[in-house]
């Protein structure tokens, strides 16, 4: 990052300036939320507000150096290993600290404890994490997610899951029959019986959800005028989640306005805003939402000038914000998306964002604008929202370089066969195949022991998942390709276009 553009970035999420080493608690707190995000720069000899370089002694600047390493490393746990620079700027010292996206979250403060020690990034504060953010850093290290958790007193024959049958049944011309909903992993074994998972769930209507979920509900509000003093239209949608995007979608289409463009001599109709944009934003609140933060709905604002998207719980710590871009590389709720997948609700991954990127292009008086407020996270669509001050989204994942890195040095390629790996990834992109139809399809008599051992690297490597993860020696057990695997494939095909 050049001089010019460091004057000028916003400190947020992942990116922090101090005029000085004055309260060491103060920089150790931010290199522990940033371990917990997302990670980020940490600037030490520069004023935030109003941004102007203070400096750091130059005689001092190793000697700091060494003593950011001991204090991280006596201090945080688990270890931290953060990146310690300097800087010249303005003709001054200032030390950079780089500190990346943990894999052993909860990070903390040996001396308070993972309960009292544990500090989140909140816009551009350090906010002590609390017990529900402090669970969900704790499945992020164990790759668990909400989701697929259960609440071993609800049986899955006690739920109404009609709506989604037949949602299931239309899209895909197949019955959800108990071993589907278990191949899905929306049903758990528990003793004799089966019970749902909290993603089966919130896909139900009725009292058990509405008990156990009580704002996994979206409100919607029509307001006059640009701020919200005068309320004309309000909807709550309390259906299951997989109804509730479209239902607040046209709750949105039936508040603003239709009008033309002139494409030649033709008139075309257009909306006055980019409602394609919007409908994936909607979908990515439902889909994105923490739903362990069971007080907060998400909420639907539709004002003169805006509309604003807000949904429960800060952004994942795998979706990085900087003042240009939202960068999304992975998915809170992995069931509740995958079940979205599969009713043709939503896109592949990643191709929401390009969908929405693609439409902002035919809308150059619309902005989009993000916020973090309290435990939710706004997406503005407006009319007035200042250059500067809009954001661009892309989709880029932060495994790509490892996958580029795979492609050049484990993964040979000849002009007229696969390789066994893209082999058996692609045998996989339509289906969930066994170990058994796997070796079948790739021609063997038995299930030999070279498959078996990529089968094993390519579930440690993240490219493909078990259907039955809790289980892994089920004897229904498949094995599907994971999002990753979608995306290496990808790369596959534009390494042989090459």
């Amino acid at each position: 990052m050049n001089e010019s553009l460091l004057l000028n970035e916003p400190a947020g999420r992942s990116i922090c300036f101090l005029p000085a080493f004055s309260d060491p608690q103060e920089w150790v707190r931010t290199i522990i939320a940033f371990a917990n995000g997302v990670g980020g720069d940490l600037f030490i000899g520069m004023n935030d507000a109003p941004r102007e370089v203070t400096g750091v002694p130059e005689k001092e600047l190793f000697a700091w150096e060494e003593k950011i390493l001991k204090t991280v490393s006596t201090q945080c746990a688990p270890a931290i290993l953060p990146q310690v620079s300097f800087l010249r700027i303005a003709e001054l010292a200032v030390v950079k600290i780089t500190v990346v996206k943990g894999s052993e979250p909860p990070y903390h403060l040996v001396e308070k404890g993972v309960e009292d020690g544990t500090y989140i990034r909140f816009g551009t504060t350090n906010r002590l994490a609390d017990g529900d953010y402090i669970a969900a850093l704790k499945r992020q290290r164990l790759h668990h997610s909400f989701d697929r958790e259960s609440y071993p007193q609800v049986k899955t024959r006690d739920l109404d899951i009609e709506s989604f049958k037949r949602m299931y049944l239309e899209k895909n011309s197949e019955f959800v029959t108990a071993s589907l909903l278990r191949r899905m992993g929306l049903t758990l074994d528990s003793d004799d019986d089966t019970v749902p998972t909290n993603a089966l769930v919130l896909l139900s209507d009725g009292q058990i959800k509405e008990g156990l979920f009580p704002s996994a509900i979206i409100e919607c509000m029509r307001f006059r005028g640009n701020d919200s003093s005068e309320c004309i239209d309000e909807k709550v949608i309390a259906t299951n989640i997989a109804e509730q995007p479209e239902a607040a979608y046209q709750f949105i289409l039936g508040h603003i306005h239709m009008g033309t463009r002139l494409d030649g001599l033709y008139s075309i109709p257009r909306w006055e805003y980019p409602v394609k944009a919007i409908r994936e934003a909607l979908y990515n609140a439902v889909i994105h939402r923490d739903y362990a933060l069971k007080d907060l709905p998400v909420r639907v604002f539709v004002y003169d000038d805006r509309i604003e998207i807000c949904s429960p719980g800060l952004p994942l710590s795998s979706i990085r914000f900087d003042a240009t871009a939202i960068t999304q590389v992975a998915i809170r709720n992995k069931q509740i998306y995958t079940v979205f997948q599969r009713l043709g609700l939503i896109d592949r991954w990643g191709e929401g964002l390009s969908i929405m990127t693609d439409e902002l292009l035919e809308y150059p008086e619309i902005g989009i604008k993000r916020e973090e407020s309290d435990l939710y996270f706004r997406l503005t669509f407006g009319k007035g929202i200042k250059k500067e001050d809009r954001i661009q989204l892309e989709v880029v994942p932060d495994y790509k370089q490892e996958l580029f890195q795979s492609l050049n040095t484990t993964l040979s390629f000849e002009r007229d066969r696969e390789t066994l790996y893209s082999s058996i990834l692609r045998k996989l992109l339509h289906s969930e195949l066994s170990r058994k139809q796997l070796s079948q399809k790739m021609k063997q008599k038995t299930i030999s022991g070279q498959l078996n051992k990529i089968i094993t690297r390519l579930l440690n490597d993240g490219l493909i998942g078990r259907t039955i993860e809790e289980k892994p020696n089920h004897p229904y057990q498949k094995f599907r390709i994971t999002e990753k695997g979608r995306i290496f494939v990808d790369l596959l095909n534009n390494k042989k276009k090459r």
